[in-house]
């Protein structure tokens, strides 16, 4: 039989090689998952969608949270709420209590606790999901 090799790779040679199938691999998933975030906010764009989001984090001027139906997490700002009268962050409780300028009514979040948002497109550069939180009260 006719021999197709004359010698083996060494393994130098084919650490190389498998490094670089690995990288392309990485950059092709990549490319899929932004393709897929892309479909997904020019689709919101003409289609916003009402969905839960679930507290994660909070602190004085800020909650982060995540928004399981598109797999996001967003920082959301108590100052982009027009109609916040005022935020009281409570360290030792690890909560927040937002009371309404319109109403004398307040609201009290804490980790996990369950919010309404609206999710988008927002415009510029880069296109990008923009979750905006509209509160109940």
């Amino acid at each position: 039989s006719k021999q197709i090799f004359t010698s083996l790779p060494s393994s130098s040679s084919i650490e190389k090689i498998c490094m670089r199938c690995n990288d392309k691999k990485m950059y092709a998933k990549r490319a899929q998952e932004a393709s897929t975030k892309l479909y997904l906010v020019f689709l919101l764009k003409t289609n916003p969608v009402t969905t839960e989001a679930i507290v994660l984090s909070l602190g004085e001027k800020f909650i982060s949270c995540l928004v399981p139906l598109f797999s996001v997490e967003k920082r959301l700002y108590f100052e982009d709420l027009p109609q916040l009268k005022n935020a009281a962050y409570d360290k030792s409780k690890e909560s927040v209590t937002l009371t309404w300028s319109d109403s004398e009514s307040s609201m009290t979040l804490s980790m996990l606790s369950v919010l309404e948002v609206v999710a988008g497109m927002k415009g510029g550069d880069r296109p990008d999901i923009d979750i905006k939180w509209r509160p109940t009260h």
